[in-house]
């Protein structure tokens, strides 16, 4: 028992048994408590009725290219977006040869089980692409599926931008294989961001420099709890 507590829990996820378990859990996870507000009621329930009018509604902070990339999370649903944020985590897991148990700690240690409570799209932004970018690099789909990771990292920019220039930093010395994931960027941005009148990418800017209430009192939490963890990180007492 305990070599096979062992073979399943504690060596590099590899089998079908242990692939089986991760999708076990991640279909649990249709059964998360969730706690208001949720991100996708937030974000997307509507964004395809506004259109053109999103930002309308002060909360929307989404840039407008979200338009395009979130239609897959809208398609999953929230309960689908968890599934989807636990499987990435198990590939994460499989790409860097960690155990079953290491898998476990991560998608139950409170952090995680907080973040899935609002159906948040950290995971699957932040995430994802990362993985996408290193699986394609020895395929013939590397520049689509470049182009597709750094766009999907600029829906959330503000968090994105440091991945998004070690990426590209780590690729400067094949550049020219840097052209067409640029492309694909510059094609899925820019021409719907001067949609509206004015542009898009003006009122997203307007709804990020005067915050709704709501969204002032969240941000304000978010640095809160964040300043603590920089000052010890930069060795700084309080």
């Amino acid at each position: 028992m305990i070599k096979l507590y062992k073979r399943i829990f504690l060596s590099p996820i590899t089998s079908r048994l242990q692939g089986g378990i991760i999708l076990l859990v991640a279909f649990l996870f249709i059964f998360h408590p969730q706690s208001p507000p949720i991100d996708w009621d937030l974000n997307v329930k509507d964004l395809w009725v506004d259109g053109l009018n999103m930002y309308d509604n002060p909360n929307r902070v989404y840039p407008p290219w979200g338009l395009i990339l979130l239609v897959p999370y809208y398609l999953l649903r929230a309960e689908g977006s968890r599934i989807a944020s636990v499987l990435v985590i198990g590939w994460l897991s499989q790409s860097r040869g960690w155990s079953l148990s290491r898998f476990l700690a991560m998608v139950l240690c409170p952090y995680f089980l907080v973040t899935l409570a609002k159906s948040n799209l950290d995971i699957l932004v932040f995430v994802f692409p990362v993985l996408l970018w290193e699986h394609v690099e020895t395929t013939p789909w590397q520049s689509v599926g470049r182009g597709l990771a750094l766009s999907i990292l600029l829906l959330k920019p503000q968090g994105a931008v440091l991945l998004w220039l070690y990426l590209v930093w780590n690729s400067r010395v094949e550049w020219r294989k840097l052209v067409v994931p640029f492309l694909i960027v510059a094609i899925t941005v820019v021409p719907i961001s001067l949609l509206g009148s004015p542009p898009l990418i003006v009122q997203w800017l307007d709804n990020i420099r005067n915050p709704s209430p709501s969204n002032s009192f969240y941000w304000s939490i978010n640095v809160t709890v964040a300043q603590p963890g920089a000052r010890s990180l930069l060795g700084q007492k309080n």
